[in-house]
């Protein structure tokens, strides 16, 4: 379970991905669509952007992307907990996991009840999930 000092780590992360939803937490006259990002991809902070699954789920659940379309984030728990995250949005929402080792299971696009998974290329045991 990740700590508030853990968190504190993965601050710029979580500053990026709550601007890439903006939509999901800010109210409608705060003008989300000026701040939300459509075509993000978290690359800055401690791990360039990877993070711990279980610091992935606060991350999310902070930016108030618990269920967005058919993404539900309940769907983390069937990821290994050694895998890291990276947290997208290519309109809907995306997740970049790295693989813990080659022999580390991943679940299915089906298993997630994701849109669209493969694997990443130029990226060694990186795996994209799309969910609209």
């Amino acid at each position: 379970m990740s700590t508030i000092l853990e968190l504190h780590r993965y601050r710029t992360e979580l500053v990026d991905v709550m601007q890439a939803y903006a939509d999901c937490w800010m109210k409608h006259e705060d003008n989300w669509w000026d701040v939300r990002n459509l075509n993000f991809r978290c690359k800055r902070g401690y791990n360039l952007g990877f993070v711990p699954m279980d610091t992935a789920m606060h991350i999310l659940f902070m930016a108030g992307v618990t269920k967005y379309n058919d993404f539900d984030i309940g769907c983390l728990h069937q990821f290994d907990e050694r895998n890291t995250v990276c947290i997208a949005r290519e309109g809907s929402v995306a997740l970049y996991v790295e693989r813990f080792s080659p022999d580390t299971q991943m679940p299915s696009a089906k298993d997630v009840k994701a849109d669209e998974m493969d694997l990443v290329k130029g990226e060694e045991n990186v795996y994209r999930y799309w969910w609209d």
